[in-house]
């Protein structure tokens, strides 16, 4: 089995980080946050109102404050980094 494709990684401050996988290869739920102990998280990605099932993470950055990933339905999620739950903007609005 081939390995899934990474997109980007991003360092976090406390020494984690966020692992954008391919939803070719990953499928829906693409983004892992690693800890340094070797932990793996994985945060849910906002859903489309038609298929849950459907929606993956496409872009995912760091701004200073807190990570920050958009979804293949346009959600712009806010994620936060120690509990990996994650918040649309402004109760899901689509950017």
């Amino acid at each position: 089995m081939a390995e899934n494709r990474i997109l980007k990684e991003v360092s976090l401050p406390d020494g984690s980080r966020a692992v954008l996988y391919d939803w070719m290869d990953a499928g829906r739920n693409n983004l892992i946050i690693q800890r340094p102990n070797g932990e793996r998280i994985k945060p849910e990605p906002p859903f489309l109102p038609t298929d849950p099932a459907e929606d993956c993470f496409v872009s995912v950055d760091w701004n200073g404050e807190a990570l920050i990933a958009h979804s293949y339905s346009c959600y712009r999620t806010s994620i936060d980094p120690l509990t990996c739950c994650s918040n649309p903007d402004r109760h899901g609005r689509r950017h």
